[in-house]
């Protein structure tokens, strides 16, 4: 940060930097003296009326000494002197500079200097283009000595020939204004950078100083505000959070650039992983360490600017260097896409990374796998995972506690649920508590639950929707028409995802399971028997969210496709945790058979990845099949539960029967459930049809449910599905069809 540090007046260096820029500018006086001396006509025009018009009008005197390389005069004794007295103040200056630094003082232009590997011509070519920033003299003087009264600022040319006058310079000088030399990259404007022709030759070029630089110069700009929202500076000691997960990392990260040799490639580490993970809280405690701040550059934003983005990352990369920080770039997966302006971006990226000489960090929200060794920089990608289950159970609980919610949920269970980072865990949490004073329930502990997992869903960013419809449980278990051996397999899937932290985390199954984390159940029975139904009650159970797979969205006549969808579904799914549920699964993975054709080859390649994306899965999985028969050994082995859904009895049609028919609903006395459950052997999903149209035929003739209603929708859904319907079966109930 530029402050202009004062000094003891006994002391030989500097008091302030404005006494440092004084003498550089009294130094470069002289030398302006000097070289107005030099070029002094040996004689008066020949006509005076030209005497104005210096520098716009070509002599034959100038002519001449511009063909024959100057004139022959002996150097006076006034021009000695001057050569004398600026000898003498370089001597003096390079002092007072050297005093300076050794006292710790603070010197602007030797502080860039140092920090961008600025040689002395390069830093004293700074100091005479900051003169025309404080003093308008120097435009006139500048005109004049290059005998151009259009040209009113410095010149490749003229820097030269003003550092020329004190004993160095050659001709590799001029390679300093090249470009993509140090002072074109980063101190000067653009208009002097380009070589088309508008610019002219190299010498004659104008040399203006970038307005930030300026600033820093100066001492009258702390940031560069022209980037706005696309970088923000966090200073080593202010407001860093500690880290509750990731420590190992930590350790690693440090030790790695702590243990470098010189010859050693300089680190650009690449941390990836889902929103919230503490990739910038790494970064910032690694910065921390090295006693820098850390700037954070937004490539969202940087994408969004209307100017040019190498421009911009010019002025990024140059504010890290200027406060001696580190720089780190996030949602850096925004320039991983195929998109060839999106690649074109990234290559300047990295190229620009080159020339700076601190570690770097490109934070992202996905993998990418890089070419490690590029120029001078080694490219690691580093994984900045979801913690652990019982990692994830301390958050809750901690965090909970901190906002008076420590009640609110069981988080052991929320945790085992949802894999979110520490970011998503703070999120949930802190919005759980607006909804709990949205709703006026501050006090009522009897939301708080529901605040909760709201809270956590609004977490999730998915697009699920594009291949599967979500579904609203409604059911509970008193719904659930099923034998006591099916309905404790279904509880027994729930309580595996809720205790998985237990199991995987304190116990240590974590370590030991590769894959297989999840919990996976086939469901097989015939239609109607509850399937759809039992997978809502087990989400409404373990409260999370249930999609069903639009089949016709996942299968593909196209070889490959159909992977694909598959692999889209169940990434889209692991942000959430969502429950996958695929109806009528055997027309997508049916029995695999053997293989005739290429197109039986890569039916079971299908079938095969499926297996793989559900072992691969943290959540729950369920196949529902009408065929059984159709899932061969292998298949059914890769399901930790196997729920078989039979036709339901005559005792079970009749809970069913009953179960349907809503308390607020009118109903006659007259209904034989009984009846119903005997005489029709229907599944549940054609009894929930009957009920449905019943409660509409009465309520179209005003009046209550009663069996004259559920007959008459019996026998239309009995035709509707071409079952034969005789009237005299009925029995005493035939009158009814009169």
């Amino acid at each position: 940060m530029a402050v202009f540090v004062k000094k003891n007046k006994d002391t030989p260096g500097y008091a302030t930097a404005w006494e440092h820029y004084e003498r550089e500018w009294a130094r470069l006086d002289l030398r302006l003296a000097i070289l107005m001396k030099l070029i002094e006509e040996p004689d008066t025009p020949a006509d005076p009326s030209l005497l104005p018009f210096k520098g716009l009008v070509l002599t034959e005197e100038e002519m001449h000494r511009l063909l024959y390389d100057g004139d022959d005069r002996e150097e006076d004794a006034e021009l000695a002197d001057l050569r004398r007295q600026l000898a003498t103040m370089d001597r003096e200056l390079a002092r007072k500079r050297q005093a300076s630094l050794e006292q710790g003082s603070f010197l602007p232009v030797p502080y860039v200097s140092q920090r961008f590997g600025l040689n002395e011509f390069e830093e004293q070519t700074l100091l005479m283009a900051l003169a025309l920033e404080t003093d308008r003299k120097y435009e006139k003087l500048y005109a004049y000595v290059q005998d151009d009264a259009t040209s009113k600022y410095l010149t490749p040319e003229l820097a030269m020939r003003l550092y020329g006058l004190s004993g160095t310079g050659g001709g590799g000088l001029l390679k300093a204004f090249m470009n993509g030399s140090r002072l074109q990259e980063w101190f000067f404007r653009g208009e002097g950078r380009t070589a088309d022709s508008t610019n002219g030759p190299l010498l004659t070029r104008p040399l203006r100083l970038d307005e930030r630089m300026t600033a820093f110069l100066l001492g009258i700009g702390y940031t560069d505000v022209s980037l706005g929202q696309c970088a923000k500076l966090y200073e080593a000691d202010r407001d860093l959070p500690d880290l509750e997960t990731g420590h190992e990392l930590q350790v690693r990260l440090r030790a790695f650039v702590e243990q470098r040799t010189e010859s050693d490639p300089l680190p650009v580490f690449c941390l990836w992983g889902q929103p919230g993970s503490g990739k910038k809280l790494q970064t910032r405690h690694v910065a921390a360490h090295w006693e820098k701040a850390l700037l954070v550059a937004n490539v969202e934003n940087l994408l969004r600017d209307e100017r040019p983005f190498s421009e911009l990352i010019v002025k990024v990369l140059r504010e890290g260097m200027l406060y001696g920080a580190v720089v780190a770039f996030e949602r850096f997966h925004l320039l991983l896409g195929e998109d060839e302006s999106i690649g074109k971006k990234r290559m300047e990226l990295l190229n620009r990374l080159q020339s700076v000489q601190e570690p770097l960090f490109l934070l992202s929200e996905q993998a990418w796998n890089p070419r490690p060794l590029q120029g001078r920089k080694l490219f690691l990608e580093v994984e900045v995972p979801v913690p652990e289950a019982a990692e994830r159970r301390k958050l809750w609980e901690s965090w909970s506690a901190e906002r008076r919610l420590e009640h609110a949920a069981d988080w052991e269970a929320l945790a085992g649920k949802f894999r979110f980072s520490p970011g998503q865990v703070a999120a949930s949490l802190d919005y759980a508590v607006q909804l709990l004073r949205w709703n006026g329930s501050e006090t009522n502990r009897a939301g708080e639950s529901d605040a909760i997992y709201r809270a956590c869903y609004a977490q999730v960013q998915h697009n699920l929707k594009k291949k599967a419809v979500r579904i609203e449980p409604k059911y509970d278990w008193d719904r659930v028409i099923l034998p006591p051996e099916q309905k404790e397999q279904l509880k027994h899937a729930c309580a595996r995802l809720q205790y998985r932290g237990t199991v995987l985390g304190d116990w240590g199954f974590d370590r030991a399971l590769a894959y297989g984390k999840g919990v996976s159940l086939l469901f097989a029975g015939p239609p109607g028997t509850g399937k759809t139904m039992s997978a809502q009650v087990l989400a409404k159970e373990v409260q999370l969210e249930i999609y069903k797979i639009d089949l016709s969205q996942v299968i593909s006549k196209y070889i490959g496709e159909t992977e694909k969808n598959l692999h889209e579904v169940f990434s889209e799914a692991q942000l959430s945790n969502a429950i996958l549920f695929f109806d009528e699964a055997d027309a997508l993975f049916g029995k695999r058979s053997e293989v005739k054709d290429s197109h039986d080859k890569y039916s079971n390649v299908e079938t095969a990845y499926l297996l793989q994306k559900m072992e691969e899965y943290d959540g729950i999985t369920i196949l529902a099949t009408n065929l059984q028969q159709n899932l061969d050994e292998a298949f059914m082995r890769r399901f930790g539960f196997i729920v078989k859904f039979p036709f339901p009895d005559a005792e079970h049609r009749e809970q069913i029967w009953r179960g349907l028919i809503p308390s607020e609903a009118p109903v006659d006395d007259d209904i034989d459930f009984r009846f119903l459950a005997s005489k029709f052997e229907l599944a549940g999903g054609y009894i929930k049809n009957i009920v449905l149209s019943a409660a509409f035929m009465a309520a179209e003739q005003r009046c209550a449910i009663g069996m004259k209603q559920l007959m008459l929708a019996v026998r239309n859904e009995l035709r509707k599905n071409g079952k034969i319907w005789i009237r005299e079966e009925m029995g005493e109930y035939a009158d009814l069809f009169d």
